[in-house]
């Protein structure tokens, strides 16, 4: 009988996989954390802002990893740390974000330090 259910599982999700776009809907899970980060930050929260900011990263949504270095850069609910935010924009630059290519080459012209 178990085995019975846990095919039926497997064919199911088969199913839902190729009824979905599975990695579409992921983004789309991660564009709406990153605008609850971008709320909070906004509000003046922004150590919550980094906790959603870093769930949207893990899904694919790039646009958090600016935001991320970002707040590493300014020191906004995190120590600042220079060489965390070049990490988290050199991630995202190198799938194609035009947003973190700038700041590296801002970071990198004033602090060449950090980008090593």
């Amino acid at each position: 009988m178990r085995k019975i259910v846990l095919g039926l599982m497997i064919l199911g999700f088969s199913a839902f996989a190729e009824d979905y776009d599975l990695d579409a809907m992921s983004k789309k899970a991660g564009y709406a954390e990153y605008m609850k980060g971008i709320m909070l930050d906004v509000a003046n929260k922004p150590q919550e802002a980094k906790m959603w900011f870093e769930k949207a990263s893990t899904k694919g949504f790039e646009q958090a990893n600016v935001s991320l270095g970002l707040l590493y850069v300014k020191g906004r609910g995190v120590q600042e740390n220079r060489n965390t935010a070049y990490k988290y924009w050199k991630k995202a630059a190198e799938r194609g974000n035009t947003d973190a290519q700038n700041n590296l080459n801002q970071l990198c012209s004033n602090t060449p330090w950090a980008c090593e």
